[in-house]
């Protein structure tokens, strides 16, 4: 599981760093999403910085794609 998130946010990094495709790196962190690190944790049991990982992978993606918008 934790290859799987790491490959995922590599390439998405590969992606927006040396290809400059911001909506195609925010798809990928999308997809690294998919496999969550702490995956047999509920939300609420989740500790504080875990939730802000998350928390921060989801605005990069974001900002990511909103960037390959304009």
């Amino acid at each position: 599981m934790y290859s799987g998130y790491a490959l995922f946010v590599l390439l998405g990094m590969y992606r927006a760093i040396f290809s400059h495709d911001f909506t195609d790196a925010a798809a990928t962190l999308g997809i690294a999403l998919i496999f969550d690190l702490f995956a047999p944790t509920p939300w609420q049991d989740r500790r504080l910085w875990q939730k802000m990982l998350l928390a921060a992978h989801v605005t990069a993606m974001l900002g990511m794609f909103i960037a390959g918008l304009l």
